[in-house]
């Protein structure tokens, strides 16, 4: 029953989107994480390419 409830607990958790806000500045989603892994990914290729 304990196992149950907490599964239940984590369910309701995972349901509602987690946003980290950096510095007051601005909400990082995984959405706007994402984009800035990507676009890190890409910065860091560019410059290999010119080394």
């Amino acid at each position: 029953m304990k196992s149950r409830k907490a599964l239940i607990v984590l369910m309701e958790r995972t349901k509602r989107p987690m946003i980290v806000t950096a510095g007051k500045i601005m909400q990082l989603t995984l959405k706007t994480f994402m984009t800035t892994i990507n676009r890190t990914y890409s910065l860091i290729a560019v410059l290999k390419n010119y080394q």
